[in-house]
């Protein structure tokens, strides 16, 4: 299971939408949390320790990958 997974897992187990967890994560918007659940966003230092803390340590700021996935290709017109 990725960091991302186990994030949205931990988030539905709390029964929080995305705007919560913005909120408790100090973060500016949802998608910020949406993105880090898919993959699409690995968050800094200061953000992965205080997800670290809120979940208990069940989601260490060690583990997140080193590189997101790369972008989709947008076809062109």
């Amino acid at each position: 299971m990725t960091q991302g997974e186990k994030l949205k897992a931990w988030r539905l187990a709390k029964e929080w939408n995305l705007m919560a967890a913005a909120s408790a994560f100090g973060v500016s918007s949802p998608s910020v949390v949406s993105r880090m659940e898919s993959g699409d966003y690995r968050p800094g230092l200061d953000l992965a320790l205080r997800i670290e803390r809120l979940t208990g340590g069940k989601l260490s700021a060690g583990e997140w990958p080193k590189r997101v996935k790369p972008a989709k290709k947008r076809r062109a017109a």
